[in-house]
């Protein structure tokens, strides 16, 4: 994975400057593992995207999917001041399992035979989500929300990191070192196009040293239990 560390840091900079309510000092991410954070990061997704126009309003105020339920599907929470303010999802195609499926594949099954043969594990992020009202430190929720996939690659190896992501969020993937490998699809049950990027995240590598909050990586990366890391790593 490669940052382009200058232009990240320079937005972070500006950020960081011009924020009044939110201190990175208070930011962590959590595991859920329990019904409680699953709960906010279905809140999460669910006013990120109305709010957006991207779904149509539903009673439970919550979204989830069938992929939520999948044993390779691990989602977290990033909270501020111990409130919930944004999530990841962390979907894994790992062959010894049989972990084959998710949410990116089925959109763009087209380029998995190679990459399935020429990496063990392929991560994808999806579903980042922002509470709506959250707009300081804006672009650096995001980063802070990698510290979870940075953690799982450093247990995982050699990993193939993959995104499918909007057209106005192009700029900000590659700047994190993902190329566009598709053309543009309507993404299923939401009302947006993505394209899929990907990134080699090696171990052997100094991924650390590129991460724009690097600084703040101990304090970022989830705690993970060994029942946790038993189940993300089988």
């Amino acid at each position: 994975m490669r940052f382009n560390r200058q232009q990240v840091n320079k937005d972070y900079t500006a950020l960081k400057e011009r924020s009044t309510n939110m201190d990175l000092d208070s930011l962590n991410n959590h595991y859920c593992s329990n019904p409680e954070l699953l709960n906010d990061a279905y809140a999460i997704r669910y006013q990120a995207y109305l709010q957006q126009g991207y779904i149509e309003a539903n009673t439970q105020q919550r979204l989830e999917d069938e992929f939520d339920s999948m044993p390779n599907n691990h989602t977290f929470v990033l909270k501020c001041n111990q409130r919930s303010i944004a999530s990841l999802r962390v979907s894994v195609i790992k062959q010894q399992p049989g972990w084959l499926d998710i949410p990116v594949k089925r959109l763009f099954p087209e380029v998995f035979t190679e990459l399935e043969n020429k990496y063990d594990t392929l991560m994808e992020l999806n579903r980042l989500t922002v509470l709506p009202e959250i707009t300081d430190f804006s672009a650096t929720v995001p980063l802070a929300l990698f510290a979870n996939p940075m953690h799982l690659t450093e247990l995982s190896g050699k990993t193939l990191v993959i995104c499918a992501a909007r057209k106005n969020h192009k700029r900000f993937y590659e700047r994190l070192g993902f190329r566009k490998i598709t053309d543009y699809k309507r993404y299923p049950t939401l009302k947006f196009d993505t394209a899929m990027f990907v990134s080699e995240w090696d171990p052997d590598k100094d991924r650390l040293g590129q991460y724009p909050l690097k600084a703040h990586y101990s304090q970022l990366k989830p705690v993970l239990s060994d029942t946790e890391l038993a189940q993300m790593f089988r």
